[in-house]
């Protein structure tokens, strides 16, 4: 978009923009936890929302299979769900917080 953001680097560019899609803070909260302006921050998130879409909508349902094929070969439990495209797993398993570092490693 021509901007250029000096005050914060990408890689925490990209971290607002993913506690922004997952919190919905406020422009002006952002950019106090940041240390940047609000209008920066709708900047950042815009930029970075672009780029997200391109990478993750165009670029990889690029690689999904065409939609007969892909209704074919649905697990069970998705053919509820016909239009489904892509199964993305997002699971989460608590565990115990083990003591002993090695045991740690192991898990």
């Amino acid at each position: 978009m021509g901007w250029k953001v000096t005050k914060l680097d990408k890689e925490n560019q990209l971290f607002l923009t993913l506690i922004k899609l997952r919190r919905n803070l406020a422009n002006d909260d952002l950019g106090v936890r940041f240390k940047i302006s609000p209008s920066t921050v709708s900047n950042i998130f815009i930029s970075w929302l672009l780029a997200l879409h391109h990478v993750l909508v165009k670029t990889l349902m690029a690689s999904v299979p065409p939609w007969g094929k892909n209704v074919d070969n649905l697990p069970e439990c998705f053919r509820a769900y016909p239009n489904t495209r892509m199964i993305i797993d997002c699971t989460e398993v608590t565990t115990a917080n083990l003591k002993l570092l090695s045991h740690q490693g192991r898990m």
